[in-house]
């Protein structure tokens, strides 16, 4: 498949939005997140090589300061990072804002929606 074209199951699969909760002791997160759409696809195209029937996972892995996340699709044959500049985020603590990518563009509230 060449980059730019799309096939049933990677346009299925794609990720738009990605809300995670995660608690460090009494402090509670909110995460969320938005890839790159078309660098995102691309990865998708790399890690699964056309074969739909592949599993896989995306995992992502935050610091010891909640601020910095690594991201990676993962199968059963490969691990794939994308690179952290391929997704805007923002992280909430206890509730109230608490960081962005430093390339954070979305409208306020977009969070929400």
């Amino acid at each position: 498949m060449r980059s730019g074209e799309h096939s049933v199951y990677n346009m299925r699969a794609k990720p738009q939005k990605i809300g995670i909760f995660w608690r460090t002791g009494k402090k509670q997160y909110s995460g969320y997140f938005w890839p790159d759409e078309r660098k995102i696809i691309q990865t998708f195209c790399d890690c699964y090589v056309d074969d739909e029937q592949i599993e896989g996972n995306l995992i992502i892995q935050a610091d010891a300061s909640n601020k910095e996340f690594r991201f990676f699709l993962q199968t059963a044959d490969a691990s794939m990072e994308i690179p952290a500049e391929d997704m805007e985020y923002i992280i909430f603590k206890n509730k109230f804002e608490f960081h962005r990518s430093a390339h954070y563009k979305k409208p306020s509230q977009a969070w929400r929606n």
